[in-house]
């Protein structure tokens, strides 16, 4: 039970990551286009 919940926490992580990353990446794109129009 404790090495699930090891990993179900590892997984969650993981999700939180790379939905941080999708919108980091997302904010750079709209950034830059923000700035290549002034």
């Amino acid at each position: 039970m404790v090495k699930f919940l090891t990993v179900f926490e590892y997984f969650k992580i993981d999700v939180l990551f790379i939905y941080l990353l999708k919108n980091l990446v997302k904010f750079q794109s709209v950034y830059s286009k923000a700035k290549a129009d002034e």
